[in-house]
């Protein structure tokens, strides 16, 4: 299985800020609307807060780490490591409720994409790709959390890569669909992301469903 390449272009930020070494943060605008008016939602340690955009409604994190804080966090690091491992009430909270995000998404009117090829960003342990090779789409994954990735490889018999999404990561041909939950309020670029997500795309039918 090749590598998934890590590195992304440099995360936008709010002008005059000073991009940080390594966990500070800095704060940055909304991707969405360019807004910087936000109210903050959550807090789980001084280095990984979100915020509500107050203009359009996104969902994301500010102050954010750089690209190497989360390479190191997810990739390089020890994120569930350091906590005993991932237990098995995550693991089955974790299928149910990708189970739940993809019934509801393929659902929509909107999102109607043909049976295919789709990938996981931030394939997590698996519930997703799951649900989709049970819809008949051929599934891979690119999980940054290499514990997460393993029990999608080990428990599920799932193709995930242990690394970050960016415009260099193999996706075998054109995707029918691109699917993510709870990803991209983490990212350093989520926009670089989108961007990379909408290039894999058919130009006949892709859809990116963001949860």
């Amino acid at each position: 299985m090749a590598a998934v390449p890590t590195s992304v272009p440099a995360p936008h930020h709010t002008p005059g800020a000073t991009p940080s070494a390594s966990h500070a943060g800095y704060p940055v605008a909304c991707a969405v609307c360019g807004g910087s008016d936000s109210t903050p939602v959550m807090a789980r340690t001084t280095a990984s807060a979100w915020v509500v955009c107050r203009g359009c409604g996104l969902v994301f994190q500010s102050p954010r780490v750089d690209q190497a804080a989360i390479v190191e966090r997810y990739v390089d690091g020890d994120y569930h490591r350091r906590r005993g491992g991932v237990p098995e009430h995550y693991v089955a909270y974790s299928l149910r409720r990708s189970r739940a995000a993809i019934a509801w998404a393929i659902e929509q009117s909107a999102v109607q994409p043909e049976h295919g090829a789709a990938r996981g960003i931030g394939g997590g342990g698996g519930g997703a790709l799951l649900e989709l090779e049970a819809r008949g789409f051929r599934v891979r994954g690119v999980e940054p959390d290499p514990v997460r990735s393993e029990i999608a490889r080990e428990r599920f018999d799932l193709d995930v890569q242990t690394g970050l999404f960016d415009e260099t990561t193999p996706t075998g041909g054109d995707l029918a669909l691109a699917y993510s939950c709870h990803v991209w309020e983490h990212l350093a670029d989520p926009v670089a992301t989108a961007r990379a997500a909408h290039e894999a795309l058919s130009p006949r039918r892709g859809v990116v469903a963001v949860g």
